[in-house]
């Protein structure tokens, strides 16, 4: 199958970001922008609302403001990931830098099409090295990955 399609945004889909630091930590973030074209192999467009961070569980609360701080710093306020991967079926295994401001991330992503090419999972993992988040109760942290899931329905172009 050949084409282009674009993430549906009018319901607001989000994207999980989960972390266990040792305490399990789950933000959302509101996926904004979206794009997958397939030819002989996929180009992947995912641009996520990084202001818009949401607390998934009460322990991710103190790591969210921590969070827009440092995406301030940064001067990003969304995060932008673009990649390839070779083939026309899906899943696609895609890795790259994800882009925040001046932040670089590196990021891997699997995106899983559904049979009819209506909706698209999106799982992976982004790892953030030489970054002080401090946390109450633990001395700070200077790497951090989160485990992706998220589903977000696709329309054809």
């Amino acid at each position: 199958m050949t084409g282009t399609w674009h993430f549906v945004t009018d319901d607001k889909p989000m994207l999980h970001l989960t972390t266990s630091i040792p305490m399990t930590l789950v933000v959302k973030a509101p996926i904004t922008s979206g794009s997958l074209t397939i030819t002989t192999g996929v180009d992947f467009f995912l641009e996520l609302a990084l202001l818009k961070l949401e607390a998934g569980n009460f322990a991710a609360k103190f790591g969210v403001g921590s969070a827009r701080d440092l995406i301030k710093k940064n001067g990003g306020d969304s995060l932008s990931f673009e990649a390839k991967a070779v083939g026309d079926t899906g899943p696609w295994e895609l890795a790259g830098m994800a882009q925040a401001g001046t932040l670089e991330i590196p990021t891997k992503v699997t995106a899983t099409p559904s049979l009819g090419m209506d909706e698209l999972h999106i799982g992976g993992s982004i790892t953030m090295d030489d970054i002080e988040l401090p946390l109450p109760g633990m001395s700070g942290l200077s790497s951090i990955t989160f485990t992706l899931d998220g589903k977000v329905r696709l329309r054809p172009s």
